[in-house]
């Protein structure tokens, strides 16, 4: 089991020593994970999964818009038809702006993969028709990452009778989204209904237990986690808070942290003493702004390429 263990690439001497994951989304999601997001009608669950597939696809993180590798996507829109669903998606393309890569992003929509059922003989089984088909699509695009949803809808169209929040339909839906998961080896960002004081896909604990990730979004933007991490070495960054962006910009963006606005400020201060003095050494920083020596040295350590980039300009040394 040792042998298992190390061939794995995890150094058994250091105990912050783990197999990472193979990322998609850097910190956040992995390949092969299931991420859904909940909330009531129209608070922009379905804004938010066009944002992560645009954004992943031109190389952007969802949230922080930091640079990330670029993946290709898959946006199977189950409610939307072509016209509404291209409008929708102009937004988040502008804010990618010339980032982003045509074609990378691939919109799918119901009718691409899901048969009249005039068209069907008794013994078809529609569900596996449709999976035939995306994984069709699949094959041609290589998608790191699908965006499906609403759930419910999804359901519809596979022809699962019933309230996805019962435990036979429930049943049947999460087989279905499995075996396009395991046999396209992407990620899942999923869309679900919640509501009446449920921060989960509206129904019962049915839902509770198979996502790696359950989030719910409500109309202020706050988002609370209804599923814990299941990888408990790897934690998730997911923000916990989001505001509406402005003209041009995505239209969800995570709100920063009072401990981030901190910093920012901190090292505000600490730019304007090193312009006014001229002087690097953290007691003659620390002495200008009364900011305690152990903490410019920090801010400084943490920030290396703001400071880097300061002594540049400058044309100052580090002392």
């Amino acid at each position: 089991m040792l042998d298992l263990i190390e061939s794995h690439g995890v150094d058994t001497t250091d105990p912050d020593s783990a197999v990472q994951p193979d990322w998609v989304v850097p910190g956040l999601l992995a390949a092969g994970e299931r991420v859904i997001f909940s909330g009531p009608g129209g608070v922009g669950k379905s804004t938010l999964e066009r944002q992560v597939a645009v954004a992943v696809a031109s190389g952007i993180h969802p949230f922080t818009a930091e640079p990330i590798p670029r993946q290709r996507t898959l946006l199977v829109d189950a409610q939307e038809d072509e016209d509404q669903a291209a409008s929708e998606l102009v937004r988040p393309i502008r804010a990618a702006g010339d980032r982003y890569e045509r074609g990378n992003c691939r919109l799918v929509l119901a009718p691409s993969i899901v048969p009249d059922t005039e068209d069907l003989d008794e013994d078809d089984d529609l569900g596996e028709i449709v999976l035939g088909n995306l994984l069709r699509i699949c094959d041609e695009h290589e998608p790191t990452l699908i965006a499906l949803g609403p759930l419910y809808r999804m359901a519809e169209l596979l022809g699962i009778q019933g309230e996805i929040g019962e435990p036979g339909p429930a049943r049947a839906l999460q087989r279905w989204l499995d075996q396009l998961r395991k046999r396209s080896g992407a990620a899942l960002v999923l869309e679900g209904h919640g509501g009446h004081g449920q921060k989960r896909v509206l129904g019962t604990v049915w839902w509770v237990n198979w996502p790696n990730f359950g989030y719910d979004l409500n109309r202020s933007g706050t988002i609370t986690r209804w599923r814990e991490d299941r990888d408990r070495i790897n934690q998730r960054a997911f923000p916990a808070r989001l505001h509406k962006g402005e003209d041009g910009d995505w239209p969800w963006v995570a709100a920063r942290s009072a401990q981030a606005r901190e910093i920012d400020e901190r090292r505000a201060v600490i730019e304007v003493a090193v312009r006014d003095t001229g002087k690097t050494s953290d007691r003659a920083i620390a002495e200008a702004t009364g900011i305690p020596r152990t903490t410019v040295q920090r801010n400084r350590r943490e920030n290396l390429e703001w400071w880097e980039a300061l002594l540049l300009e400058l044309d100052l040394n580090e002392e």
